[in-house]
């Protein structure tokens, strides 16, 4: 075999050398010959297979079938930019196929190895364009063409069009009905993997970017736990059904130590059920709803156990749960690695998976543990049922209808039901085992589907064997920290990513005017400039991908439409015409950057608020940070909250309080410096007032009309003031004229203290409407307790409330009724708690520190919308934008109040502002609705808000 072309190949394909030098050593049970046909120097190829001789080419004319072959497929090969041929025989398909297709690609599949020797020795390949070859494989028993046929449909961006040669048809057609099979398989998991990068490429991305602060400032998994880990047994725990028959040797290892307990999906909640406490969790989905699997943890004040997240996990996961945190970075994560900077390069990824058992498995594995042990990991059903029944309606009885049960063997041999889901987890986890050959996997579910690449040994047997001696180190978990040094590296990238996004905006403006140059050209008939302006295009379109924030954000989140646009590219390059060509570009390409560029309009604000996050958390030795709408600024005039959120599905609000001319924001503060942040903009203000103590400077918070490329961000200095004497001073910023003033916050030194201008810091002197500042701790789902009247004791809690609060507040004095004062907070502090735990608990004076001297209960609701006689209408929803008062009212976030003051009700209130009939009910928070207290007293709903009242 020689020639310049095979060599080539070669270095094409490096892998053919070993697959092509196993066949010297192996004897070929088929006999294969080359023979001449009727056509001078066209040969034809003989099999003999079981005594029987096949011609794999026409013995009159080779040419003249592939000619015929080729035809067949005319019509559908103009849909198509990649031909993957099943048999190659001498080539004759391929050579007619590559002549009259001057720019399809094309693979080769070649199922008799021998055949593909007697091709290359025959020297076909010198009628081949190597140049378009873009995959070869040969069917030797010691790969696998399933892997192959994954890594072709899923690797590349072209339509890929199946050809078989018919004599392969018959010859191997067991091989080739299971080719057949696997590729479409393969091609349907492409399109499986399309649907989920459609559904989850947002929330992947953003998911990613809102975890930030928790994963820059929690210990990476992956990096400083080898010793902890390595060659200890580590065991992965399922919610399957056969974890019922496990918990007391699961409760042994737990109390001896002796394995490494991870719980994974719902599994926790069995596991805490039956008393046993797992030695971390694991979590991965991007979904919102993602943190419910962790509520009976919550429930039962089971928050020492590490959380292990993949960085890509529903942002709200880690919202929810304050237990210890440890991060993986999953392969579908852009964002961290970029905020890592160069020591992201050294960092091991896990890949995304259909289930966190994959996952998990993945991490065991890229931990050393060894053996790692499966346990309820069914994967089919036991009976009819398909998870422990412990897991109370965690998912649906019917979530797929008997058609579509599939028989599998299990770990003993039998038949049992499964389900495609089930199928499609399994093969993962084969296909990570058989990644990780090192590693020992043992199915210890009984009656659970086999797996392929473990064995089956029973847990009680192997704790006896193996499991017997402590390995579990106590807080294993606190073993790595985060230094203050990888904080200021990763700081620096956030100016890093502002300058990219900077260039980026540029960069789009030039290729929107390219497209118009392009279209105004073609028009004209220019031939030359139309071909230059094309060009251009192109090179700035090359600019624009190279990008750092279109890499981090922008493409992830547009991926599938991405991968369209490659095909259509694919399509463009085929046309000859120019006009025709312009034509296609401007189709193509245009929707495409005017996508990404309403894409930057959805994310810019969450992005430059996380930025504002980890720069203030990197500054709190030093600095506070007060957000706009904290509590702690006096708003007069025309304000309003606008939530940058990047969609009415994301619950991540990002916000600012914004005005209009004659506008007025007060407040006061301890200390010597103080600076306001928030964005500039065309409508921005020119002339803004600041009175500090008297003295009045001037700021703007405007830009030129001719800066088109502004982008508007939310953590702007506007102004600094430092250099004042250590006291308390007043401070007023005026909007003067009619434009806007975007405010963000102010910052002041950490030794400092701001304050609202009606708050007094002793309960015995405050006075109707002025306020007074508390702070309030509960775990989920239980009142907590109030303390620190008066005192600044930690950051303010969320307008938006908390499942698990613990932070500051202002309780506003309302009225005094016979010497006795009522004060009513200024937000929800708590959400996620039931009716039955509010009224049990708040029947206990021990809420109250000793400072309080009064109790807590609720605001009263009333018996109808505009009860003036309910404390709701009559201190709350009375109170419109002119009011002193901001009492929080948040959309969807409603305030349970009691009905009256009488214990005998059948109902309770909740009061806010909710959607009804798909409208927005409830001017000023007035929004009415009654529940039954018999009926929904334990139900905790995310969307149910605690307000508590003092009578004192």
């Amino acid at each position: 075999m020689t020639g310049d072309k095979l060599a080539v190949l070669m270095n094409m394909f490096p892998y053919l050398h070993s697959s092509l030098s196993a066949l010297k050593n192996e004897t070929d049970e088929n006999k294969i010959e080359i023979l001449k046909s009727k056509i001078e120097n066209a040969p034809t190829l003989s099999v003999t297979m079981e005594n029987r001789s096949y011609y794999l080419h026409s013995k009159y004319d080779p040419n003249k079938e592939a000619e015929v072959l080729i035809d067949r497929y005319r019509d559908e090969l103009d849909k198509y930019d990649h031909v993957l041929f099943y048999g190659v025989g001498l080539g004759y398909h391929v050579e007619t196929l590559v002549k009259r297709y001057p720019n399809m690609n094309y693979s080769l599949f070649e199922p008799a190895p021998n055949v593909f020797k007697h091709f290359l020795e025959s020297n076909r390949l010198d009628t081949l364009d190597l140049s378009r070859l873009k995959n070869v494989y040969i069917d030797t028993e010691q790969d696998d063409a399933k892997d192959f046929l994954i890594n072709i449909t899923g690797n590349m961006q072209e339509r890929i069009m199946l050809i078989a040669l018919p004599s392969y048809e018959r010859i191997f057609e067991q091989k080739y009905k299971k080719f057949t099979e696997d590729f479409k398989a393969a091609v349907t998991a492409k399109y499986e993997s399309n649907y989920i990068d459609n559904k989850f490429s947002a929330r992947w991305t953003l998911n990613s970017l809102l975890n930030l602060p928790v994963t820059l400032t929690s210990p990476n998994i992956l990096s400083g736990f080898e010793s902890v880990f390595k060659d200890k047994p580590l065991i992965i725990v399922s919610a399957g059904p056969s974890l019922e028959e496990e918990y007391e040797n699961l409760r042994a290892i737990k109390e001896q130590k002796t394995a490494f307990i991870f719980a994974v999906g719902s599994a926790n909640k069995a596991l805490i059920a039956n008393g046993i406490i797992p030695d971390a969790v694991c979590t991965y989905d991007p979904q919102d709803i993602n943190y419910s699997v962790f509520t009976k943890m919550l429930e039962n004040d089971v928050i020492n156990v590490p959380m292990i997240y993949g960085t890509s996990v529903g942002f709200e996961t880690l919202k929810h749960y304050p237990g210890p945190k440890l991060h993986m970075i999953t392969s579908q994560d852009t964002v961290t690695p970029y905020y890592m900077g160069d020591s992201a390069q050294y960092l091991k990824q896990i890949n995304d998976a259909p289930t966190i058992a994959a996952v998990t498995l993945q991490l065991a594995c890229e931990l050393e543990c060894n053996p790692v042990l499966l346990v309820g990991q069914n994967l089919a059903l036991k009976g009819e049922q398909r998870y422990s029944s412990e897991i109370e309606n965690e998912k649906e009885k019917n979530e797929e209808n008997h058609e579509n049960f599939v028989m599998v063997k299990d770990v003993h041999g039998n038949l049992i039901k499964s389900t495609k889901g089930f199928i499609n987890m399994k093969t993962y986890l084969e296909q990570y085992i058989s990644s990780y050959r090192n590693i020992e996997v043992i199915n210890t579910t009984n009656g659970g589907a086999a797996i392929d690449g473990t064995i089956y040994q029973s847990l009680s047997a192997i704790m006896q064997e193996r499991l017997m001696k402590e390995v579990v180190p106590e807080d294993w978990h606190k073993k790595q920290l985060v230094t203050e040094d990888k904080m200021d590296k990763n700081l620096y990238r956030l100016g890093k990513m502002e300058d990219s996004i900077v260039q980026y905006l540029k960069l789009q403006e030039r290729v929107i005017k390219n497209f118009s140059e392009i279209e105004e050209l073609a028009e004209k008939k220019q031939v030359r400039k139309l071909d230059k302006a094309i060009n251009q295009l192109n090179s700035n379109m090359q600019k624009l991908t190279n990008n750092d924030f279109y890499n981090v954000y922008i493409l992830p989140i547009n991926r599938t439409q991405y991968q369209a646009l490659i095909i259509r590219a694919t399509e463009i390059r085929k046309t000859g015409d120019i006009y025709q060509k312009a034509k296609l570009v401007i189709n193509a390409f245009l929707p495409y950057v005017m996508q990404c560029k309403q894409i930057i309009n959805q994310i810019i604000g969450s992005i430059y608020n996380v930025h504002l996050l980890l720069e203030t958390s990197a500054k709190q030795q030093d600095y506070k940070f007060y957000a706009s709408d904290c509590g702690v600024f006096h708003f007069q005039g025309d304000w309003k909250k606008e939530n940058y959120a990047p969609s009415t599905t994301i619950d991540y609000p990002v916000k600012q309080m914004v005005s209009k001319g004659n506008s007025l924001i007060e407040f006061k503060f301890t200390g010597t410096t103080f600076k306001v942040f928030g964005s500039k903009g065309k409508l921005g203000s020119k002339n803004i007032e600041i009175t500090i103590d008297g003295n009045i400077k001037k700021f703007s918070s405007s830009i030129s009309n001719n800066d088109n490329l502004y982008v508007k961000k939310i953590n702007e200095m506007l102004f600094q003031e430092s250099n004042l004497e250590n006291k308390e001073h007043h401070v007023a910023i005026k909007v003067i004229e009619g434009n806007h003033f975007y405010f963000t916050g102010v910052e002041i030194e950490r030794t400092g203290r701001l304050f609202h201008i009606n708050e007094v810091t002793d309960i015995n002197t405050i006075k109707i409407g002025e306020r007074i500042r508390c702070h309030y701790a509960a775990k989920y789902n239980k009142v907590g307790l109030f303390e620190g009247l008066g005192e600044e004791t930690g950051l303010f809690l969320p307008p938006e409330a908390s499942a698990y609060p613990d932070g500051d507040f202002y309780f506003i004095m309302v009225d005094e009724i016979d010497g006795k004062k009522k004060l009513i907070a200024d937000r929800n502090v708590q959400h996620s708690i039931s009716w039955s735990e509010l009224v049990n608990s708040l029947s206990d004076n021990n809420l109250l520190t000793t400072s309080f001297n009064g109790s807590v209960r609720l605001v009263t609701g009333g018996t109808y919308e505009k009860d003036i006689n309910s404390e709701w209408v009559k201190y709350i929803g009375n109170c419109d934008k002119s009011s002193e008062h901001n009492w929080n009212i948040i959309d969807g976030l409603v305030t349970v109040c009691s009905k009256s003051l009488s214990s005998h009700d059948s109902e309770y209130i909740t009061r806010g502002r909710f959607k009804r009939n798909n409208k927005w009910v409830g001017e000023n928070g007035n929004a009415f609705d009654l529940a039954n207290i018999e009926k929904y007293q334990n139900f905790n709903y995310p969307t149910n808000g605690f307000r508590p009242l003092i009578n004192r």
